[in-house]
């Protein structure tokens, strides 16, 4: 019987057409059936002349791997715009090699109207039952110009490309629109350019020059990923220059300045100076927390002022304008712009003093986790550094509060001292401060995002309902952007989809991004 079986399977594979050698073939396919992604490359210099979107096959059917010909048709629906399944209809159907193929996702009749909205959803996860569904307009464009002889590699890709594919759900990258690949991705098209894919030097360079800016929250690695792309566009559009992702002379001009645009994404302390301090100062002043002069430094004065702010909005710091600080101050001068009209508020000033705890020690002294010498160190704290005291033990050791951390010093180590506190009133019928800084401010928010966390798909979902309407399948590990979280369902935003995720599957982090408006 299994004899007969496999004389069978031979005569079935010998009755079918040659592939051609695709050798003179105008095109080469890549498929990668983890990210779901296609690319086509021209054969006469490798250039990415395609990429788009796919579904490829599910782990029950998995789409098979390895190297192919595109043959000649079977049958004559073949590269027409109808094409018959068992489950049901599809467009554009191109064959790859034996029963799988190229073709759009399904409906359920042949009929424009009767589409398949499950298969729809499922674009970008492993849904098919291993052919390689696309889009409507992507599957025709396979069929009418990778003919027969068109090489075909599909394979399981090493990594996760979620930059990549976030830019291919939202649009198909045609180089026939006149766009190059390099542009499209972010990346440097000359010498004279920073991008997407760079490292090294001129990237560490860049990025340090962005935090000290406060244009950059994130990490000064090297590495022109991403994020990079996507605070270079924010700031390109700011400034009203061409918008890339990559860094041109135009604007790593525009950021070694004078007008060097700034904005808070970067933390400040004592002893810094410099536009970013220049800007704090002035809002410091407009908002009414400070009454020096405006220098660029960051004095006690200013420690001072941004510790009075902390205290009234109950943020941490000491001092110090931490993110989360100057997020708050730049939320304030908003709001009051908005209230009153921007510069149309005057301040009067109250002043209170108060009575704190700082450390004595004429060095550092160590924070303890326990009441003992022998116990770890926590923190460090400097001279004057102030605390909350929350418990005095009779051994001779304090509990306090600093930052965070909760730990111990020694009693002797402590003081008490007079703070003032300024705390602003604010009308509507005279000018505000004159604010110093006269450069270009940026607005700057934090942005809260997900990542999916599901070891299968994760369902976005219309409503806040495990009953509702699927409106978009995701991969596990993919991140969205998070509109708001309430009861147990995350609002979210995804390459041009809203909708709703259980919760649950996200793991939350934020990032601070440049909103991309000029600040009055």
């Amino acid at each position: 019987m299994r004899a007969l079986k496999a004389l069978a399977l031979l005569l079935v594979l010998l009755l079918l057409p040659l592939p051609a050698l695709g050798e003179e073939a105008t095109y080469s396919i890549d498929v990668d059936c983890y990210n779901n992604i296609v690319t086509v490359y021209r054969a006469s210099d490798g250039a990415v002349v395609r990429q788009m979107i796919c579904s490829s096959g599910s782990g029950a059917s998995p789409s098979p791997q390895g190297n192919y010909v595109m043959p000649e048709p079977y049958n004559r629906r073949e590269r027409k715009e109808w094409y018959i399944f068992a489950e049901g209809y599809g467009k554009y159907a191109s064959r790859i090699w034996g029963n799988y193929l190229f073709h759009s996702y399904l409906f359920n009749a042949e009929d424009d109207a009767a589409v398949n909205e499950e298969s729809v959803i499922s674009m970008g996860t492993n849904a098919s039952h291993g052919c390689i569904r696309l889009y409507i307009e992507d599957a025709r464009w396979i069929s009418e110009n990778c003919l027969p002889g068109t090489k075909v590699r599909l394979f399981w890709g090493s990594t996760q490309e979620l930059y990549l594919k976030e830019l291919l759900i939202c649009d198909t990258f045609r180089l026939e629109d006149g766009v190059s690949y390099a542009r499209f991705l972010g990346a440097a098209e000359n010498g004279d350019e920073i991008g997407y894919g760079d490292t090294g030097e001129k990237v560490l360079s860049l990025q340090n020059t962005l935090i000290s800016l406060g244009l950059y929250a994130g990490e000064a690695d090297g590495t022109y990923g991403p994020e990079m792309v996507q605070t270079v566009r924010s700031l390109q559009t700011a400034l009203n220059l061409p918008v890339t992702g990559a860094a041109d002379s135009a604007l790593l001009t525009r950021l070694s300045g004078e007008d060097a645009p700034v904005s808070n994404l970067c933390p400040l302390e004592t002893g810094d100076e410099g536009p970013g301090v220049l800007l704090l100062q002035s809002q410091l002043a407009k908002t009414g927390f400070y009454e020096g002069t405006c220098t660029g430094v960051y004095d006690d004065a200013t420690a001072r002022a941004v510790r009075s702010f902390q205290a009234l909005n109950s943020l941490s710091g000491d001092g110090a304008a931490t993110l989360e600080t100057r997020q708050a101050l730049a939320d304030l001068e908003a709001s009051l712009d908005a209230q009153y009209g921007a510069g149309n508020y005057s301040v009067s000033y109250e002043k209170q003093i108060s009575t704190v705890w700082v450390t004595a020690s004429q060095k550092r002294v160590n924070l303890r986790a326990k009441p003992s010498t022998d116990s770890a160190i926590l923190d460090y704290l400097d001279p004057g550094s102030r605390v909350e005291l929350l418990e005095d033990l009779s051994d001779g050791w304090s509990q306090i509060r600093y930052g965070e951390n909760i730990g111990y010093i020694n009693t002797i180590y402590l003081r008490q001292a007079e703070e003032e506190t300024v705390i602003p009133h604010l009308t509507g019928s005279a000018p505000a401060a004159e604010a110093a800084f006269e450069g270009t401010a940026l607005v700057s928010n934090a942005v809260q995002y997900g990542r999916g966390t599901s070891s299968s798909r994760m369902l976005v979902r219309a409503q806040p309902d495990s009953s509702s309407e699927c409106v978009r399948k995701l991969m596990s590990g993919t991140v969205v952007k998070v509109l708001s979280v309430e009861n147990g369902w995350a609002e979210i935003s995804y390459a041009n989809v809203t909708g709703y995720v259980n919760a649950s599957y996200l793991s939350l982090f934020t990032r601070y991004e440049i909103t991309g408006s000029l600040r009055p």
